[in-house]
């Protein structure tokens, strides 16, 4: 898990509480902005990356976030349905800021996200999780071809799955440059939901774990590499 969770429960909420005073404090600015003119909506922008940070503690804390790897994470967890997301700004550094940028930074990634799967695929054999849950994301996680050897299938993503890529535009820019190694821009309108279910994810479960060993040496550039929760 990220190395913050290594400290005393009484500091991790304490840093929470502050930073959820400071995403309180942000969104009440904000609020005030709007209600001057409508254009201050376009902060929205701006300040959705900041609430992202902030908030990412305390979600972790009361369990709205549930970590498959340090940087792979369930946005509230049920048995019908995972919600993947990728790990957030908070989580970055923390776990990534000494990985090198491009391939490598890109291969540490996507060992963590196959983690994560095989998390998953953990819970489904130990009956934790039942083979009917269906697990979703976008191809920002992966590219298409990648997904499809995985077992997702794409479809066009849901109106909240691409405002919220477009809200957090920014993170994603600065995220997906240093995997690129140079400024580059995602493409949005490319970006497609991806899903499958627990029944197809356990069938990819020896593709899955040779393709995470052959990635693990990248996990070296990770100091103190975690266990998984």
């Amino acid at each position: 898990m990220n190395k913050f969770y290594n400290y005393a429960a009484w500091i991790q909420w304490l840093i929470a509480i502050i930073l959820a005073i400071i995403a309180l404090g942000v969104m009440g600015f904000w609020l005030r902005m709007i209600s001057v003119h409508f254009a201050y909506y376009l902060l929205i922008f701006l300040f959705a990356p900041v609430l992202q940070f902030t908030l990412t503690p305390l979600f972790r804390l009361l369990g709205v976030y549930y970590y498959l790897s340090p940087m792979l994470l369930v946005y509230a967890p049920s048995a019908k349905k995972y919600d993947l997301h990728n790990g957030t700004s908070f989580d970055y550094l923390f776990v990534m800021r000494k990985v090198p940028a491009g391939r490598t930074f890109q291969n540490v990634m996507l060992a963590f996200y196959l983690q994560g799967l095989l998390q998953i695929i953990e819970k489904l054999e130990n009956e934790e999780l039942p083979l009917t849950v269906e697990i979703t994301g976008t191809s920002y996680f992966f590219s298409e071809s990648t997904a499809e050897r995985l077992g997702f299938s794409l479809q066009p993503p849901s109106w909240f799955y691409s405002f919220n890529l477009y809200i957090n535009y920014l993170d994603l820019l600065w995220m997906y440059s240093i995997a690129k190694g140079k400024l580059a821009s995602p493409k949005l309108k490319d970006i497609k939901a991806v899903t499958t279910t627990g029944a197809v994810l356990i069938e990819k479960k020896v593709y899955l774990e040779s393709l995470y060993a052959r990635l693990q040496p990248a996990l070296n550039t990770v100091s103190g590499q975690p266990a998984t929760e």
